[in-house]
């Protein structure tokens, strides 16, 4: 009857889930970015069969080829993507459920967690449409096996952990590099620790080759494409964007922006060439006083993203921390304050969002139950203090759900407004370049950028002439300059209270 009952409770996990997220579907249909939108276009373009222009060094690939079969089904880009997000999120609580076992916590403690992710998986689900809660899950989905006391002499074990690590990769850059650290570290205690050292460094070496070639898979393309041996562009774009030189950050920005292939609706699909050049901090001593401007930035906010997810974010990490150095469970220990360390610590020499670190979410609620495991012996009060702790992790997410109701719907409502009017073509704004990255996507529309505020009119005559942009959306009517260089060959074809549409006049 005990096992029956906790099949039931198990089960009523993903219904929950699949219900709520069927619930506030209706408020999120229209949630939608500029990363979404160039997930969509990839998935498009493999729809197409144009292979090669999907090839992508900025967004890797997993997600878009996940897509691409939600969009064959489902036909609707955005509403597909909601519906690959519903499937990601189950997923994801698949795997932290793998993690809790493998901390063997008892049945109690694993459904309560299971509950309390529930809600925070809502909040990733629906609000962002990005790959970040793909690569979450799978690291959830490599501890969930990494844990396990005996990982090292597992049948299969050098497979595993490669695949999964390729799959980090391709759904996120950052992934390759997290699996290297990790699978490291995790080899180093385990050398440590056991006394078959030869056997744990060839496994490692193993697998490591393994990884590596399974890598090759996606490594050669994007470097065939790009002329340069790269895992990825992800990460020479983000620096560069974060560089002392705050002119040369902005010069591409204030003028139109080419597309990097026909199918493409903005450049925001391949920023890869943006920036020629990258930067160092030993490229000088200006360079390196910027790095470290930038860490003492970085690491309060991260510390400041880490407590949003419970108000006893920073207080469970350092108990863990604690007990580490107190030998309690320390290799478990060990090895989710490396994962939770790792899926940061390249961040910090630029910037961060709160969805890099979503993993987090997970581990911080299986630390404190492992810590209140060490703390508390007796079961009522270790239950009732499990209750309140993971209290504390339903507060942002429900929050944050409440806060984004209909998030981006006025896009979507210029959208309805404007497609009666024919609007196609090559389109450019003068600010709002965000807005009209999703707006020009809905119209199928090339957007070259906002571009003529910060250039001279003679400059942005030429490029409005050379890009034959036909639509242009001034969303400042209090810039007279602009409108003076368009009035000759441009006149108001639309107008509403967000902005007003300019249309080339045919000579």
């Amino acid at each position: 009857m005990k096992k029956r009952n906790e099949i039931l409770f198990l089960a009523s996990v993903p219904f929950l889930y699949i219900a709520l997220f069927m619930l506030f579907l209706p408020f999120f249909k229209h949630q939608i970015n500029p990363d979404s939108i160039s997930l969509i276009n990839i998935s498009l373009k493999y729809l197409h069969g144009e292979f090669s222009l999907a090839v992508n060094g900025y967004w890797p690939p997993l997600i878009s080829w996940l897509l691409t079969i939600f969009i064959f089904i489902f036909k609707n880009p955005v509403f597909s993507f909601k519906m690959l997000s519903l499937f990601i999120g189950l997923f994801a609580l698949y795997n932290f459920y793998g993690v809790l076992k493998a901390l063997k916590f008892e049945f109690f403690q694993i459904i309560i967690s299971l509950y309390t992710a529930v809600i925070g998986v809502l909040y990733f689900s629906l609000t962002i449409a990005s790959s970040d809660l793909l690569t979450a899950s799978l690291i959830l989905a490599y501890l969930s096996f990494a844990l396990r006391e005996d990982v090292f002499e597992e049948r299969n074990f050098i497979i595993k952990a490669a695949v999964i690590g390729f799959l980090l990769y391709i759904s996120k850059t950052y992934g390759f590099f997290f699996f290297l650290a990790h699978f490291t570290t995790m080899a180093i205690i385990e050398f440590i620790r056991r006394r078959e050292k030869k056997s744990v460094a060839l496994k490692y070496l193993v697998t490591m080759i393994l990884f590596i070639l399974l890598s090759l898979m996606w490594i050669i393309p994007i470097s065939m494409k790009y002329h340069t041996i790269t895992v990825g562009t992800t990460g020479k774009y983000n620096y560069a964007c974060y560089g002392p030189d705050e002119e040369k950050i902005r010069e591409p920005y204030i003028h139109a922006l080419p597309l990097p292939d026909s199918m493409s609706t903005s450049n925001w699909d391949d920023p890869s060439l943006v920036y020629n050049e990258s930067w160092s901090p030993i490229d000088s001593k200006e360079s390196f006083t910027h790095q470290l401007k930038l860490l003492r930035k970085n690491i309060p906010w991260y510390f400041d993203l880490m407590n949003s997810f419970s108000y006893l974010s920073l207080l469970i990490f350092a108990g863990a921390l604690l007990f580490f150095f107190k030998k309690r469970r320390r290799r478990i220990i060990a090895y989710l304050i490396a994962a939770v360390f790792y899926s940061g610590a390249g961040y910090l020499m630029i910037a961060f969002e709160q969805r890099y670190l979503w993993v987090n979410y997970f581990l911080l609620i299986a630390l404190s139950v492992l810590l209140l495991n060490i703390l508390v012996k007796n079961i009522k009060h270790r239950n009732i203090a499990l209750l309140f702790v993971l209290a504390t992790f339903l507060l942002m997410p429900a929050k944050n759900i409440y806060s984004d109701m209909n998030a981006n719907k006025d896009i979507y409502d210029s959208y309805q407004e404007l497609k009666q009017y024919g609007i196609s073509g090559n389109t450019a704004s003068d600010s709002n370049r965000g807005y009209m990255t999703i707006l020009s996507f809905y119209l199928n529309c090339s957007y070259y950028g906002a571009f003529g505020r910060n250039i001279s009119s003679d400059e942005f005559k030429a490029e409005i002439d050379e890009n034959k942009i036909e639509y242009y959306f001034i969303f400042e009517e209090s810039d007279s300059i602009l409108q003076s260089v368009l009035n000759p060959n441009f006149e108001t074809y639309i107008q509403n209270q967000k902005f007003r549409v300019l249309k080339r006049i045919n000579e």
